[in-house]
């Protein structure tokens, strides 16, 4: 049995400010109450100056892509937008197999009222051409194509919430068949830090600095060089960390085939990084700045599942166990932490509608309420095509292409990103 470290003395960094809820920050000119408008909401990320601008540069590069002899193209408009838009979103809360299928009237398939509002020659149109950004500017990178729209929902996310204390980090990868040259973002290199460090801090820094903030992250992130970094400025940090990373002890590294008894606990301090390595149904290793893992304190009771017994573990297992399926036992508070914190991140590889989820979160932190996403979007889809149909009476229920018309831990908010491909 390999003989691990003494429990060190370590001292976390010490929260001045204190510990913060997230709270929203909404212009004045929006109720703060039950009667919040949701499309109110929707608008303040997608203004009407930003529809526009998208209606005008779709429409020119229609003029630059279009066939000649293929289906006559007439100018999208800014109602027509928002029903498109509308559409998209209630293809999102309806699972739909094709986009065809919402507008089949086969008498075995779902009948969808909102497909009287755009005909699906339209929709494939719109589609077909849709352009964020000027098609004739020259663009400095691939990612500016969405730009300025990208840059305005970042900001106004940041704007409409400021999050809570605890926060995380995680890499996203975006679902890609092609072929492209284009697959990460250039970012200016942090001395003494990694590339992956590097986009942590890049990311990071952009929380407000009069406030106190733990940052959370998985071992694909951690390293000892960047917790340090963060600390020194006024960042905590907590994570999993790979035993290879830069500067982890060697002293905690736990070879396999090695036993050690459940809830075994050790430490090493470098660099005023506390590393750890606690034992659970295999060795877990960490990274903190703001945990202890000496004193009754930094332990927490939790009721925890009986693992599933294999021929390494089943003396373990039935030594803590019993013969009960479920136990209270004592944990320590920086795996609690991190088991709580990081399920935001978790959530976020499932809700990439950055807008729609933001705006969700926003309604049901103003409402004090637990609107279900689904039902927000639903809503929202009716908001958009009411909004259509009020400012212009001209529309019919059933359009032509020739008729006018028209994504914190606390709450799992997002209001900044950073782009990451693997």
């Amino acid at each position: 049995m390999p003989t691990l470290p003494e429990l060190p003395v370590f001292t976390p960094m010490h929260n001045i400010q204190g510990l913060h809820r997230g709270y929203v920050m909404l212009p004045p000119d929006i109720q703060l109450d039950n009667n919040v408008n949701i499309l109110a909401l929707f608008k303040l990320f997608f203004t009407d100056e930003q529809l526009q601008m998208i209606v005008e540069s779709t429409n020119e590069y229609e003029q630059i892509k279009g066939v000649e002899g293929g289906r006559p193209w007439y100018l999208l408009t800014l109602n027509e937008l928002k029903i498109w838009f509308a559409l998209v979103i209630y293809m999102g809360v309806h699972k739909i197999y094709a986009v065809e299928d919402l507008w089949n009237s086969n008498e075995k398939r779902a009948i969808h009222s909102i497909k009287e509002y755009m005909t699906l020659l339209r929709f494939q149109q719109i589609k077909r051409f849709l352009h964020i950004s000027k098609p004739n500017e020259p663009h400095l990178c691939w990612y500016s194509k969405v730009e300025p729209l990208a840059s305005h929902i970042r900001e106004v996310s940041k704007q409409l919430y400021f999050p809570s204390s605890q926060v995380s980090v995680d890499e996203m990868i975006a679902r890609f068949s092609g072929r492209s040259a284009h697959t990460d973002m250039q970012i200016t290199p942090v001395v003494g830090l990694s590339k992956t460090g590097g986009s942590v801090w890049h990311l990071v820094k952009q929380l407000p600095h009069h406030k106190t903030f733990h940052v959370y992250m998985d071992n694909y992130f951690s390293s000892i060089p960047l917790f340090k970094y963060m600390r020194d400025n006024g960042l905590g940090a907590c994570g999993t960390v790979r035993t290879n990373s830069s500067k982890f002890p060697k002293e905690l590294k736990i070879n396999k085939g090695i036993s050690l008894d459940w809830n075994t606990i050790s430490g090493k301090v470098v660099d005023d990084v506390l590393a750890i390595v606690w034992v659970d149904n295999s060795p877990v290793t960490m990274l903190t700045t703001i945990h202890e893992i000496v004193g009754e304190e930094w332990k927490i009771i939790r009721n925890r599942r009986r693992p599933r017994e294999t021929s390494s573990n089943a003396s373990t297992v039935h030594r803590v166990f019993g013969n009960a399926s479920r136990k209270e036992l004592s944990i320590p508070k920086v795996i609690d932490d991190y088991n709580h914190y990081m399920g935001g991140v978790d959530i976020a590889d499932q809700l990439r509608d950055t807008v729609l989820v933001n705006c969700s979160l926003l309604y049901n932190k103003v409402v004090n309420e637990n609107v279900k996403s689904k039902s927000f979007r639903i809503d929202l889809v009716w908001g958009l095509i009411k909004d259509v149909m009020d400012n212009d009476n001209s529309i019919s229920t059933r359009s032509t292409s020739t008729t006018t018309c028209l994504y914190d831990n606390e709450e799992s908010f997002f209001p900044q990103t950073k782009t990451k491909s693997k």
